[in-house]
């Protein structure tokens, strides 16, 4: 994990270096209960809540989540919010 400021924003990215998240499950992953396919397959643990609850939180500071993985790829979530309200 880093965090860092950027201009008037936190930015904070989690990294990992899992079985990733293809392009099309991206958005999908972000609701609750819902998880990538591949994990799905693979029988991943987990309950597909972690990023939704990410992502509530975010939305009710209006910041920003952005998601960059590939399958097999690993991922990267990044989170953008103000420093100041």
């Amino acid at each position: 994990m880093t965090a860092r400021a950027c201009g008037d924003d936190a930015v904070l990215e989690i990294r990992d270096t899992g079985i990733g998240i293809s392009r099309a499950d991206q958005q999908r992953v972000l609701a609750p209960f819902r998880r990538a396919a591949i994990a799905e397959r693979a029988e991943v643990q987990g309950a597909g809540l972690g990023l939704s609850i990410v992502k509530a939180i975010v939305d009710a500071h209006d910041g920003v989540l952005s998601i960059d993985s590939d399958t097999g790829c690993g991922t990267t979530v990044t989170v953008r919010l103000a420093r100041h309200r």
